[in-house]
């Protein structure tokens, strides 16, 4: 089963280019991205927690956790 990638690179402090990058690959799944509401509540509410590399993967934890509830709501088979 193949498994999609999330990619692309970003400031993690910068949401809208994250969301914006973000997007981008959830979108190329023919699915509905993380909104940049939400995702901006959820980076408001960790802080500053993280580094900068540990933040991007969490924000790309976020979308693919995103991702992967609507595709199962699809009953599609692959999972990012």
């Amino acid at each position: 089963m193949e498994h999609p990638f999330i990619g692309g690179w970003w400031h993690a402090a910068d949401t809208e280019t994250a969301a914006e990058e973000l997007a981008e690959s959830v979108t190329g799944l023919g699915l509905e991205p993380l909104p940049i509401e939400r995702l901006a509540e959820i980076l408001a509410a960790i802080g500053d927690q993280f580094d900068e590399e540990e933040l991007r993967r969490h924000q790309i934890g976020l979308a693919a956790r995103h991702a992967n509830i609507q595709l199962a709501r699809l009953g599609r088979p692959e999972r990012v």
